[in-house]
């Protein structure tokens, strides 16, 4: 593996030795690195030319082109819709229920820019390939990635965009010794932890690189 064209042949070998060669006759590589001597491509699953939501494949390799590994959550389907009718309308329509039953929300003040959609494949839970919009979702005020169905108007996906507060925790350590640590506050509940020893790279569903301490 030494460019995008052996690493994407790799991922057809390893996709087809897990049997699914039927799911990989459109991908296209969206990002790749050198860490530490090991490169790493990420892979994304394509069909009929758009994206498959957050399915991919990562292939590594040494500086020599010996391949290391493989891992992927491709996925084959038995059933595509191909119509697209949903109005942005219907799209704020469905955030903003979506947003107020989920607890994101209790107005389900919700606005979404038409000009930022991009079409898409969500497989969902039952196995079907469906035709999605994603897009840009600001949800009172704030910003939010969504994944909508574009004909039944299904709401997939509705990740917060904005970074949180950090907040100042307290706990015992294993000993039972008192000790404060930072926390992301992410709601009123939910705190989340940092581990400052690692560099980890993050990617979003358009395959944009985050790297960060955590």
């Amino acid at each position: 593996i030494i460019d995008d064209e052996s690493a994407i042949e790799a991922a057809r070998e390893g996709a087809k030795q897990l049997g699914l060669e039927d799911a990989v006759d459109e991908l296209s590589v969206i990002y790749s690195e050198d860490v530490n001597g090991m490169i790493y491509y990420r892979i994304q699953q394509y069909y009929g030319g758009l994206p498959v939501y957050g399915k991919t494949i990562t292939v590594s390799a040494t500086s020599n082109g010996a391949a290391t590994g493989f891992a992927s959550n491709i996925e084959l389907w038995t059933e595509i819709n191909e119509i697209s009718s949903i109005t942005t309308e219907q799209a704020e329509t469905a955030f903003g229920s979506y947003a107020v039953e989920n607890g994101l929300s209790e107005t389900g003040s919700v606005t979404v820019n038409p000009f930022e959609e991009t079409a898409v494949y969500y497989h969902t839970d039952s196995g079907e390939l469906r035709l999605s919009k994603q897009l840009n979702v600001y949800v009172d005020g704030v910003p939010y990635e969504g994944v909508i169905d574009a004909s039944s108007g299904e709401v997939y996906i509705m990740d917060c965009l904005q970074l949180q507060d950090m907040v100042e925790a307290t706990g015992t350590d294993l000993d039972g010794n008192p000790i404060t640590f930072d926390v992301y506050q992410e709601d009123a509940g939910t705190y989340s932890l940092t581990d400052t020893e690692r560099n980890i790279i993050m990617y979003d569903s358009k395959g944009n690189a985050f790297s960060f301490l955590g």
